[in-house]
């Protein structure tokens, strides 16, 4: 678990990578770093929001986020970012 909410799995979960046999596992690095994002932002917010966050896309492995046209310099390659939707569609 990256922390009480997230699974590894839907962390490092993409379409595209399973698509194209991409390996998006994340080293202990980005583990790390996947850990302290989600522990800091994600949880607290999640805590805040009541409920449950969909998330889009967290954890990127530079091979996988070339694919899908990201940005050379992405968090998300570090573990350092994470893409959500609210699921309840507050307005």
């Amino acid at each position: 678990m990256i922390s009480k909410h997230i699974s590894e799995k839907e962390a490092t979960k993409s379409i595209t990578a399973l698509r194209l046999g991409i390996d998006n596992t994340p080293n202990s690095t980005h583990r790390n770093n996947m850990v302290l994002l989600a522990e800091k932002v994600f949880e607290p917010l999640r805590e805040w929001v009541g409920g449950a966050i969909k998330i889009n896309s967290f954890y990127r492995s530079p091979e996988l986020n070339e694919a899908i046209g990201g940005s050379k310099t992405s968090q998300h390659c570090k573990g350092q970012a994470i893409d959500i939707d609210d699921i309840y569609g507050h307005k």
